[in-house]
């Protein structure tokens, strides 16, 4: 079974978050955040649990939100050390005009560690569990001396990589191509080479990594969200919403 790891609580966050565009069209609300974490080697991989959203008018309400960002690499595949992710506000939700407070809770970690091997089969279309994770074998390509394989998944516990190996536990020498990482609870593409030397390959081993020890840093947030235009209003000036918002570092 994939469980989720315990997280270790920062007192002090070193962890900043700028408010951007709030935007509402007659379904959906969709606020903009840039947030930057300032310590040395920490990578931030998803939004933890612990976060929260709340109408300002009642503490005590909770709203439905989810998160998609690039948590842990850029277009180049370089590790940032800030990134730039959108919460989704779900409905019901006010028609006015309201203002949401809540609190932000990034998880973070330095290392990653190696979860149990698991055997895949080299066919498009097939399945393979990480745990309890279910993992896409997408698309396959074989060459003389290589196989092009790339995965998808949504990723519940964080996976940072694969490592891949013979049935014998022969290693196999593989170069990562590319990877789309939307934090944690959200789609990875991922795409790998693996090299086979010339000899047949039709089933690996695969190791996964996942990050190690990880920890949560979290701030408060607040901004405001416009109520909703008619219809008629939106469709005669053609344009969706925006709420007027300064931006905020927290």
């Amino acid at each position: 079974m994939a469980q989720r790891q315990s997280v270790v609580q920062q007192e002090v966050s070193p962890l900043k978050v700028e408010v951007g565009d709030v935007l509402r069209d007659s379904q959906s609300v969709h606020v903009f955040l840039k947030a930057g974490l300032k310590v040395p080697g920490m990578t931030m991989f998803g939004m933890d649990d612990a976060a929260f959203l709340h109408l300002k008018s009642k503490p005590n309400s909770r709203l439905l939100w989810m998160t998609y960002g690039h948590f842990m690499f850029n277009e180049e595949g370089a590790v940032r050390s800030d990134t730039d992710m959108t919460i989704l506000l779900l409905e019901p939700l006010p028609k006015e005009a309201f203002e949401v407070e809540g609190e932000v809770a990034i998880l973070a970690a330095e290392r990653d560690e190696p979860m149990k091997a698991v055997e895949v089969t080299l066919r498009e279309n097939t399945e393979f569990l990480v745990g309890d994770m279910p993992v896409l074998l997408r698309s396959l390509e074989t060459g003389s001396d290589s196989v092009a394989l790339e995965l998808k998944f949504r990723d519940v516990v964080g996976v940072t990589r694969f490592e891949f190996m013979r049935e014998d536990g022969q290693p196999l020498r593989a170069m990562r191509e590319s990877v789309v990482m939307l934090g944690l609870g959200n789609t990875q593409y991922t795409s790998y080479r693996i090299f086979t030397d010339g000899k047949p390959l039709k089933s690996v081993k695969a190791v996964p990594y996942r990050w190690s020890q990880p920890k949560v840093f979290r701030v408060p947030v607040k901004f405001s969200v416009p109520a909703v235009v008619k219809e008629q209003e939106c469709s005669e000036s053609g344009e969706v919403q925006e709420a007027n918002v300064e931006m905020v570092v927290l």
